[in-house]
């Protein structure tokens, strides 16, 4: 499972989107998102722990906040509001952050709340669906009220103590993503961060509930497939991803992919052909 920080194309946007089966790549962007099960039950992972959400729910990642998706059931349709605060808040207007998790429970609990998210949401979703650009002043509208709604009723608790430990870990991921290719481990990593080898390995195995070695050999696995997409040999694939020999390149490979990298190849040739 990769982490990646997601470059959006727009600034605000409001959609729904059939998601299958299985968990999607870890990821994090400036914009905040919240996300509504349309229909089935579905989780999520954020910031070190597992979300179970519900038709009727609806969870809120902040900015640059790590999450994935984990579909439970074959097709699961959530609902999606993509914003950049700074576009739909007046300037005047405190941003507070939502709780990550409010409860279908937790909003019928107050009288006419239901009704006016549900229709709100509803609205900036027509709207979305009817525009798609950012430039829809009403979808704009609809979004902001949907927020500070919400807002009103379920800030996030404002103590942060973990925000040193999350910024880090963006570090972590930031430092092996652009050096993967090198010659690195994890005690190279935590030196080139300024941390010990046991306080890395804790942190990032916190937020991302993987080993950093395991990550590690799952980048490169991903970038050889990727060359071997390109034309490339397996002996130039896995030295231009960061192995140091073709004996431990082979071994990770068969325990990542459960397949040797020939496999591989000749299943991506069937499929194409």
């Amino acid at each position: 499972m990769l982490f990646t920080e997601e470059n959006q194309r727009v600034e605000m946007s409001a959609h729904s989107k059939l998601w299958m089966k299985g968990q999607s790549a870890f990821k994090w962007h400036k914009n905040c998102e919240i996300v509504m099960p349309l229909d089935k039950p579905c989780s999520f992972w954020t910031a070190g722990k597992i979300v179970h959400a519900k038709k009727g729910d609806i969870v809120f990642f902040n900015s640059r906040t790590v999450h994935s998706f984990i579909m439970e059931e074959e097709e699961t349709r959530l609902g999606l509001l993509i914003f950049d605060v700074r576009t739909i808040l007046n300037p005047s207007v405190k941003f507070t952050p939502l709780k990550c998790h409010i409860t279908a429970e937790e909003i019928d609990e107050i009288s006419g709340l239901r009704e006016k998210v549900d229709t709100l949401f509803a609205y900036a979703m027509e709207e979305g669906n009817a525009k798609k650009t950012e430039d829809n002043p009403l979808m704009q509208s609809y979004i902001a009220t949907f927020y500070l709604s919400l807002m009103r009723h379920f800030p996030a608790n404002n103590k942060t103590p973990e925000k040193k430990q999350i910024t880090e870990f963006y570090k972590m991921v930031d430092y092996i993503n652009d050096h993967f290719r090198e010659k690195i481990n994890i005690s190279i990593i935590a030196k080139s961060l300024y941390m010990s080898r046991e306080k890395a390995s804790l942190l990032f195995r916190k937020y991302s509930n993987i080993e950093l070695s395991e990550y590690l050999d799952k980048l490169r696995i991903s970038n050889v497939n990727k060359l071997l997409s390109d034309g490339y040999n397996v002996t130039d694939a896995a030295l231009e991803s960061g192995f140091q020999s073709i004996r431990t390149f082979n071994n990770t490979y068969k325990k990542v992919m459960k397949m040797s990298p020939t496999e591989y190849i000749r299943r991506k040739e069937s499929q194409n052909s």
